[in-house]
């Protein structure tokens, strides 16, 4: 999957361009787009949580059916981009920008 068209598929898909982290426990101010995970609760326990790999899954999919991969690849490929990350880089984490 070459980088430029899968920039190019993921501009396409979010027209801001931004990547995307999972949404942190702590307010944290960056630049990027929080991915909220989804949660199934009963009352108010949490009973299944999706995990990170699930939810970046989940983002992937349409632009693994462009490139006819599966979305896990998808995943690994715009990770390894920077468009999907795990958490806030370290740098944002610091200075609060």
């Amino acid at each position: 999957m070459p980088r430029k068209l899968v920039y190019a598929a993921w501009n396409e898909s979010f027209p801001d361009g931004k990547s995307r982290v999972i949404q942190s426990e702590t307010q944290i101010s960056h630049p990027f787009v929080e991915v909220t995970r989804m949660n199934l609760l009963f009352g108010d326990r949490m009973i299944w949580g999706e995990t990170v790999d699930a939810a970046f899954n989940r983002i992937a999919q349409p632009i693994a059916e462009k490139f006819l991969v599966s979305p896990t690849a998808m995943r690994i490929r715009l990770e390894m981009l920077g468009l999907l990350l795990r958490q806030v880089p370290q740098q944002y984490r610091l200075t609060g920008a």
